[in-house]
């Protein structure tokens, strides 16, 4: 590694300090994200500052005082910014291009999304990754989200039945489809009983009716071409043009941008608290575009980073202003070895499910035994699907995630046992890993051999490629493909 030089020492040791500037602090990132030299100085000198279990295992078996925390806002100065480096390098993982499945050749297309999807067999196996050779595919319900090998994007929106064509093309028998062609994958093709359409590097929608009848095309930005079924003409369409298509006729129509849906939307609402302790408070979600047919789901209230942990003191779902169901249960979110009670569930029966304003509220506290005003900072996490009905067989495989700039793996094995790992390499620290399934949820148990104690850690599943951290600070994980 190259010396560094005097800016990069300046902001690393300001930042190990405490006392680093919002926009020295930006200017430290960016540095960090540019340059291997300068992201490899800052790693060596966080070994040398020592990592971040210790030293939450030192506050919490230490009195609150003023001048301890000093060394862990030290501490947690690095955590912070190695959630955002990891939030970045997760980004390169979650993006990666569609990986080779084995035994069945080249995946033209994955599923790399899913929001409130039902199959028409309930609890059966759906597929994860789609060949040219693949079965037409259902879903009833909900938001699906394809990634082709060429990058690709299309969101699906049920009910809809569609087949992947090939690496860049696809057919839709019915439903709605809202498509995002990167630069180099032109020319992505989506077919349907009465015709095609071509893409020329663009975003686009198309709504096939179940039944046969006038299908609705639009462009958010760039053009396409739509050929009509037994025809030689070729009608483009560009940017906020739209048609309605029956047979072989065209007719120009408003685009009703609203009937589409664009992206998946996050399931994740960020939360902090840095009033005074001792009084309770109430977040409030808008969770309407989560809350999209009756069923199960779960809450998950996720510390990240912070002096301090929160006290949950239950949780509510209303429809409209009305209460639809609630969980009363207390919990706490905070530090690994701390958290308890964290995850809150919710039954929407079919004759209590409408469309309208869905509200989640959840009252919290803050330690009341802690003189300081709140630091704490994290995220809640709305989940149905496999976060409910995971099986051990849904878990088995590896799953990797980066944080601190390192590759870490969790490995759950069929017979039970575990294995961490990072970059590459078994974490001796750990032993005796071992891990069940109960109501969908893993947990992890994993013995520190120097200190003669376990640990247990939570995971629920998302989808069957995405692992999620329910009591541990860290970005979800996916499911290596090497």
């Amino acid at each position: 590694m190259n010396t560094p030089d005097k800016e990069l020492r300046r902001l690393v040791d300001g930042w190990y300090d405490g006392n680093l500037s919002p926009e020295d602090a930006s200017r430290l990132e960016q540095r960090l994200l540019e340059n291997a030299d300068a992201k490899e100085y800052f790693l060596e000198m966080a070994e040398l500052e020592a990592a971040l279990p210790p030293a939450a295992r030192a506050v919490i078996a230490t009195p609150v005082r003023r001048k301890p925390w000093r060394r862990w806002l030290q501490m947690a100065a690095m955590f912070i910014l190695g959630t955002g480096m990891g939030g970045w390098a997760w980004h390169q993982v979650a993006t990666r291009p569609v990986p080779k499945s084995k035994g069945a050749g080249i995946a033209q297309a994955r599923i790399t999304g899913m929001l409130g999807v039902t199959w028409p067999q309930t609890g059966a196996s759906h597929p994860v990754e789609f060949h040219q050779d693949a079965d037409t595919a259902s879903i009833e319900s909900g938001l699906l989200e394809l990634t082709f090998a060429t990058g690709t994007r299309a969101i699906i929106e049920g009910p809809a039945t569609f087949r992947v064509n090939g690496d860049n093309a696809m057919r839709l028998d019915h439903g709605k489809l809202v498509a995002e062609v990167p630069k180099g994958a032109e020319g992505f093709r989506v077919a349907y009983a009465n015709g095609e359409i071509v893409d020329l590097g663009t975003e686009f929608a198309l709504d096939v009716p179940l039944q046969p009848g006038t299908a609705h095309m639009g462009v958010f930005r760039g053009e396409i071409e739509y050929h009509p079924k037994g025809q030689k003409r070729v009608v483009k369409l560009i940017e906020n043009h739209a048609v309605e298509t029956t047979g072989g006729n065209v007719v120009t129509v408003p685009f009703d941008q609203s009937r589409f849906t664009r992206d998946i939307p996050s399931r994740e609402f960020s939360w902090e608290l840095k009033e005074p302790a001792n009084r309770t408070r109430t977040w409030e979600y808008d969770v309407t575009h989560l809350i999209r047919k009756p069923g199960t789901y779960r809450v998950i209230a996720k510390w990240m980073n912070g002096l301090h942990g929160v006290l949950l003191e239950g949780a509510e779902l209303f429809w409209n202003d009305t209460e639809i169901t609630s969980d009363p249960h207390t919990g706490f979110a905070g530090f690994t070895t701390a958290t308890s009670g964290n995850i809150y569930q919710f039954e929407v029966p079919p004759e209590n499910y409408q469309r309208g304003r869905w509200t989640l509220r959840m009252k919290v506290r803050g330690e009341s035994n802690l003189p300081d005003p709140l630091d704490s900072r994290g995220v809640l996490l709305v989940e149905d699907g496999l976060a409910i009905a995971s099986t051990t067989a849904d878990f088995i495989g590896t799953w990797e995630y980066l944080h601190d700039g390192k590759v870490f793996q969790r490995i759950f094995r069929e017979d039970g046992s575990a294995e961490i790992n990072i970059d590459g390499r078994s974490y001796q620290k750990f032993s005796k890993g071992s891990w069940d399934v109960t109501a969908g949820c893993l947990s992890l148990t994993v013995s520190f051999t120097e200190e003669g104690r376990a640990v247990i850690e939570r995971h629920l599943l998302r989808n069957r490629d995405t692992l999620i951290f329910t009591n541990c600070p860290y970005r979800n994980a996916v499911r290596a493909t090497h």
